[in-house]
């Protein structure tokens, strides 16, 4: 396994000319997508000169892998947020009734659970272009603890994450 920064080509021909791409795997890439890390979640559009490197990788033979964070919407996005609030944990309320729900970054990306099962449907759709692109492996990052809320609709949170890595591979195979 190794790590590039997608888009660097250079990088990219000259890992072919040391490592038998067929055996390697560059794997958990960042930069592929129009914003930087810990931004802009659920917002995965693949930006051109990635789907270009995405495509020389795999001409090269090399398996590629991206991040894809499992619970957080960045709170530039008011209408993801109302629409998959049922998924969101309170953690406060005011006297006034003003909930706030676990986040990151100040309240800057709202964590939703991975037992919201419409949750988990918009990010198996969000995955659709850069698995087109050319990407083998989706590294669900923050999969390793239930996030947002722990029960939703007979769900918790462990059964939720098993669903979605369940829901990926069924939706791409390979």
């Amino acid at each position: 396994q190794t790590y590039l920064e997608v888009g660097d080509f250079e990088a990219l021909e000259v890992l072919a000319q040391h490592l038998d791409p067929a055996k390697t795997y560059v794997g958990s890439l960042r930069g592929w997508r129009h914003h930087g890390a810990d931004i802009a979640f659920p917002d995965y559009r693949v930006t051109n000169r990635a789907k270009r490197w995405l495509q020389r990788a795999e001409e090269l033979g090399f398996r590629v892998g991206v991040h894809f964070n499992t619970s957080c919407i960045a709170s530039e996005f008011p209408a993801l947020l109302d629409r998959f609030r049922p998924g969101f944990k309170v953690v406060d309320e005011s006297a006034e009734g003003t909930k706030k729900y676990q986040s990151v970054n100040n309240g800057y990306l709202v964590r939703c659970s991975p037992a919201y099962k419409p949750w988990r449907d918009y990010l198996i759709k969000q995955m659709r272009e850069v698995v087109d692109a050319g990407v083998d492996c989706i590294h669900l990052d923050e999969a390793m603890a239930p996030t947002g809320k722990y029960m939703v609709d007979g769900v918790n949170g462990l059964e939720g994450t098993r669903l979605l890595i369940q829901q990926v591979m069924n939706t791409y195979p390979g």
